[in-house]
């Protein structure tokens, strides 16, 4: 029986995902604010007698639909923990991947990088796997041949890497 790792923390990425959290409530009120007032045009046009006032035409609204109300409040939340959790299957990788590369800049060694069972993006830790076991073997191999002190290293600047266009896929 293999046991998943859980994730210490609900937010992998705060920015991200509070970001998208801030997106499904704004989208989640639109929609109630519409059905809303489409359900009270529906009330006030084929409802109620002729002259009836917005004042009673909420009224009319709330008595009816006051437990859809409630209920679509209620869900919300669920929506967004359902939010948050999935969006853990993306932010998550993308931060472990972030801190692999981070320490291959920094000169370390890195171990190749696995996902959790479940993550999204894990042709992306197989590409960085190839990409790493390319740059520690390039690394082993210039670190065992002799340098001669008539040869100069070829040293790449962060402005020369910045300038290079990218390379289309």
């Amino acid at each position: 029986m293999s046991k998943t790792t859980r994730r210490k923390s609900n937010f992998v990425d705060p920015e991200t995902q509070l970001s998208l959290l801030k997106r499904i409530t704004f989208h989640w009120a639109s929609f109630m604010v519409a059905n809303s007032v489409a359900l009270m045009i529906w009330l006030m046009l084929f409802e109620q007698e002729p002259g009836a006032t917005w004042g009673e035409t909420a009224s009319l609204f709330l008595q009816r639909y006051a437990p859809f109300l409630i209920i679509s409040a209620a869900m919300l939340p669920i929506f967004l923990r359902d939010t948050m959790r999935l969006s853990n299957r993306f932010a998550g990788p993308i931060q472990r991947l972030r801190r692999a590369m981070e320490a291959v800049a920094e000169g370390s060694h890195v171990k190749p990088i696995s996902f959790r069972k479940g993550d999204f993006l894990q042709d992306l830790a197989a590409d960085f796997n190839l990409v790493l076991a390319r740059h520690q073997k390039q690394q082993l191999a210039s670190a065992t041949q002799p340098t001669h002190p008539d040869q100069s290293e070829t040293q790449v600047s962060a402005t020369e890497i910045e300038s290079e266009s990218p390379v289309s896929v």
